[in-house]
């Protein structure tokens, strides 16, 4: 019996060693690294290009960048206005990621210049010009009294017309403008928002150097020292995740 028993031990020690040997030295491994998640950005910068009376206006034209409001850079900003004057600016801004825009034009001054001094927005193509295939948006023009009159603001009174370039509902600022779509604002394409301007009545005309005609022949004595003083607002909003984004104070006139 002790013989058998030790021949059984015998053969599964070397069973063992054979099981030993015969391991395989294929070998492999997979790593993923660096895995990483970055927040995204959403950054509005703004550009102006602007003239009066048909000569460019360097202090309200620059680049687009990020304004600064404490150096407050200004669109328009003139001092010794007569009747008959106009002018035109095109405000060019874009976004690095999808987005919804919406402004809003709040006049902090306003006196007897308010019912004379007309102002019209379109979706410009980015030539500085009303022109065929554009659009004069939220029925426009009207004087800075009537743009007010929107909201319930009397004549002479002061405001906030919010305006609605782009959300779930209507997006003006995808040239040609003549029908707004649901779209958001693409990232990284220019948008050009032209705003034309007179002391006096304003008609859209194409034939002329802007794309409208500036009359300034009647009685307008009483806006002699009178002012306008305001602030124009753009805001951002990300669109993806967003689909049924309203601007706050939603305008689509």
């Amino acid at each position: 019996m002790k013989s058998i028993l030790f021949s059984f031990l015998t053969i599964g020690v070397v069973s063992a060693l054979a099981i030993g040997a015969s391991q395989a030295f294929f070998s492999d491994s997979e790593t993923s690294a660096e895995n990483t998640f970055i927040a995204g950005s959403l950054n509005l910068k703004v550009g102006s290009t602007a003239s009066y009376n048909g000569s460019p206006v360097a202090a309200s034209t620059w680049d687009q960048k990020d304004l600064d409001r404490v150096s407050s850079e200004k669109f328009f900003n003139f001092t010794d206005l007569k009747p008959g004057d106009k002018g035109e600016n095109t405000i060019v801004f874009s976004v690095d990621n999808s987005a919804w825009m919406c402004a809003g034009l709040e006049i902090t001054q306003n006196s007897n210049l308010g019912k004379y001094l007309n102002l019209v927005w379109w979706i410009d193509d980015g030539d500085n010009i009303y022109e065929s295939g554009e659009k004069a948006l939220y029925g426009g023009p009207r004087t800075i009294d009537g743009w007010l009159a929107l909201v319930g603001t009397q004549a002479g009174g002061t405001g906030t017309l919010p305006l609605t370039l782009a959300d779930s509902v209507s997006n003006w600022t995808t040239w040609p403008a003549a029908t707004p779509n649901t779209l958001a604002i693409p990232a990284d394409t220019p948008q050009h928002l032209g705003v034309g301007w007179c002391f006096g009545n304003l008609v859209l005309d194409e034939s002329q150097p802007y794309g409208f005609s500036c009359d300034g022949t009647e009685d307008q004595n009483d806006a002699q020292g009178s002012s306008i003083i305001g602030n124009l607002s753009f805001s951002v909003i990300q669109s993806r995740n967003n689909a049924d984004y309203l601007c706050p104070e939603h305008t689509a006139l």
